[in-house]
């Protein structure tokens, strides 16, 4: 993609849905963020998240 200046698409998934769809939608690169450990699932760090949550 940088080799033909290609613009890429990149967006925050919060969630699995969020990262299924975009996916589903062509997005270049999803960053999944692993916050939602504590501010969804209560823990103290962000340590204990896994995939499956």
């Amino acid at each position: 993609m940088k080799a033909r200046q290609q613009p890429i698409v990149m967006v925050t998934a919060y969630d699995a849905p969020g990262g299924r769809l975009a996916d589903q939608a062509g997005t270049d690169l999803v960053l999944v963020g692993d916050s939602a450990a504590m501010t969804v699932l209560g823990h103290e760090s962000t340590v204990p998240a896994t995939m499956e949550e």
